[in-house]
């Protein structure tokens, strides 16, 4: 457009590098425990699965194995060993046990917090803090 004077924009310039905190990359080692009593190892699409994302992320797959959910208790099972649970969860990923479910986890839950750039927290970072004697003062 004539009289305008464009002297004083700045020209496009590279997309600028900022700044920022790089955590280090954490590989842990997972144990992966598939409860059911119609699945073994060498059919387990949802251990499958959760294999090649934990993976994917770095991560080393330590132990891996499978218990028979022949009475359908295992929330009941697990539940004394939780010290925080968090209600919800179980209704937004869908039917346990299903290839979806699994998956909705992983992309939405659980990779994030075996990520160690995942801020303000996550499992990874938390790590030290879980290992700490309860008995001792902070």
């Amino acid at each position: 457009m004539a009289g305008l004077d464009h002297s004083n924009h700045f020209a496009p310039t590279a997309t600028p590098q900022w700044p920022f905190r790089r955590w280090p990359t954490v590989d842990l080692p997972i144990a992966l425990l598939t409860v059911s009593d119609r699945r073994s190892l060498a059919d387990d699409p949802c251990g499958d699965a959760l294999q090649q994302r934990l993976e994917a992320a770095g991560h080393r797959l330590q132990q891996r194995c499978r218990v028979p959910d022949d009475r359908d208790g295992t929330s009941e099972a697990v539940a004394p060993q939780l010290e925080t649970t968090m209600d919800g969860f179980g209704e937004l990923l869908g039917m346990p046990g299903s290839l979806d479910a699994v998956l909705t986890a992983w992309d939405r839950l659980i990779g994030a917090q075996l990520d160690a750039e995942t801020l303000p927290c996550n499992l990874v970072r938390l790590l030290p803090r879980l290992r700490e004697d309860p008995g001792q003062p902070a």
